[in-house]
Parts: structure tokens; sequence; C-alpha cells
């Protein structure tokens, strides 16, 4: 099993994938442009053995300007 849940920094989900080869392209579930920020995420999955583990961290959304 897989899960990642994007969040922002109220704690608003803007994104959530069960695919493992997900990619987030900045923009919420819904199809809308993220601001850029920084971003909580939390990752849950079964390893091979069947246990499972959670981890978490941040990503910061940058967007240039040309």
């Amino acid at each position: 099993s897989f899960t990642i849940s994007i969040y922002d920094r109220w704690g608003k989900l803007v994104f959530k994938s069960l695919q493992p080869d997900f990619q987030w392209d900045g923009k919420s579930s819904t199809g809308s442009e993220c601001s850029d920020g920084v971003y909580y995420w939390t990752l849950g999955f079964s390893n091979n053995r069947g246990i499972y583990k959670e981890m978490n961290g941040t990503v910061t959304r940058i967007t240039s300007s040309n």
C-alpha cells in the first residue's frame, strides 16, 4: 500500500495520490495552481515484508518569473 498527501501551511489537503510513481506538478487535486511556499507532506507505505512505515517532511514550491 502507498499514500502521499501534501498540505498547505494552514493544514488544508491540496494533493493526494495512492500511486507510488506519482508526480506533483504544483497543482491542487482540483487542477488549480498552488501558490509558492512551503508545503508539508506525509507518506505511508508498506515495505516488501508487509511492515507499514510513515514519513513526513516539507517541500518548497518556487516558480520562476521570466
